[in-house]
């Protein structure tokens, strides 16, 4: 068996191990009889902890975006991770750090202490998901900090007008449900710690801005008015995807209406391709109307749109059966007299004037008509929806 000598250097080490062992376990046992003896003369926790009960406790809150996990536009409901603070003076929670070693903070479950119960008029959940396993951090001045992530669903009201080039504001209206500003008091963090630098894209929706406003709210129920603050979202939708899945196509079918009048009418397929375009039309607009919400006091600009395109194919098929019509005349019927002067103004020929060349030239015109009602539809459209 190998002897064991002893160095200076393992004596050393050997020392340093211990005393910081020994250390770390007098800083818990600081801390576990410090906070032994803040709970133990604690009292109710329903209390208010303030020693002069006719001062209003301030409660300070901060909300950090996280990211917005789902944003329900059907259902108009939007569901977001969050950071939340609040932050008070617990005036029982207030120590001498000389008598515990120095100790600066301690850790407490919030189901041992006083918590404020914070209402969120916009959830559509019941509570905050994990506030009660998250514990508070106390202060020698009984100042007490409350960090805790939560999950939120919340309505907010959709405005669709200018889809897909749309943006949404959503408000986080918090306050104090039982408790007037007499007894609590509602205050919101404004420096750099609330500052939107945790937010992560979620693709479809950008975060903007995010703003905080404190409002006193008086109702016929009480002598003194309720803090509120409320946070607003201003959230703006990533259109890149439905440009090019909704925009571009509208677009092309709308040229492609147009050039069913350059089909010439001994095709035989004029009216099957105003048919086919006229049903895809059709299908974009409960495309559209199936992702959006439902409409209210606004009606979407592109469903205006595409609707006037349904409106314009319509009436393409209903011009092309007329073309037709004159294409396949009978030559035994004479053409007016009247109508052979008009196509002789505007064809500025003196060749005859059939029943065909009728067709033709009334297919020429109905292509200009088209073309310039569609130019003007899609220039309106576009102009409407950037303002």
């Amino acid at each position: 068996m190998a002897k064991w000598i002893a160095t200076p250097q393992t004596l050393l080490r050997t020392l340093l191990i211990l005393g910081c062992t020994g250390t770390q376990v007098s800083g818990n046992e600081h801390a576990k009889n410090l906070t032994r003896d803040l709970l133990s003369k604690y009292g109710s926790k329903d209390v208010i902890p303030v020693l002069n009960s006719s001062q209003p406790l301030n409660v300070t809150l901060r909300l950090l975006i996280k990211q917005i996990v789902e944003f329900d536009e059907t259902r108009q409901q939007l569901t977001l991770d969050i950071w939340r603070k609040l932050a008070w003076k617990d005036e029982y929670l207030v120590w001498n750090p000389d008598d515990y070693n120095g100790l600066q903070e301690i850790f407490i479950i919030p189901s041992d202490v006083w918590t404020p119960r914070l209402v969120l008029h916009e959830n559509v959940r019941f509570g905050f998901s994990s506030e009660l396993t998250i514990e508070v951090i106390v202060q020698p001045s009984g100042h007490v900090n409350w960090y805790t992530p939560s999950m939120l669903r919340v309505t907010c009201k959709v405005n669709v007008l200018k889809f897909p080039f749309d943006t949404q504001q959503c408000n986080l209206t918090f306050m104090f449900w039982n408790y007037d500003m007499s007894r609590l008091d509602l205050l919101y963090f404004d420096d750099f710690d609330a500052n939107q630098d945790v937010f992560s894209s979620s693709g479809v929706w950008q975060l903007l801005r995010v703003d905080a406003h404190r409002y006193e709210e008086k109702y016929n129920c009480c002598a003194y008015p309720f803090a509120q603050v409320v946070y607003t979202l201003t959230l703006e939708r990533a259109s890149n995807f439905y440009i090019l899945s909704i925009l571009v196509p509208s677009v092309l079918l709308t040229m492609i209406t147009v050039m069913v009048f350059c089909m010439p009418p001994e095709s035989g397929e004029k009216i099957s391709l105003g048919m086919s375009n006229l049903l895809a039309f059709i299908l974009f607009q409960q495309l559209i109307s199936g992702n959006m919400a439902p409409q209210g006091d606004e009606t979407p600009i592109l469903n205006v749109y595409i609707f006037c395109m349904v409106v314009l194919g319509c009436v393409s098929i209903f011009a092309s059966v007329y073309v037709l019509r004159l294409f396949h005349r009978s030559t035994d019927k004479p053409v007016p007299p009247l109508v052979i002067k008009v196509m002789t103004y505007i064809s500025r020929q003196k060749s005859d004037v059939t029943w065909k060349t009728i067709a033709r030239t009334t297919d020429s015109a109905l292509f200009y008509l088209f073309l310039v009602a569609s130019v003007i539809f899609i220039w309106v459209t576009f102009a409407m929806l950037r303002a």
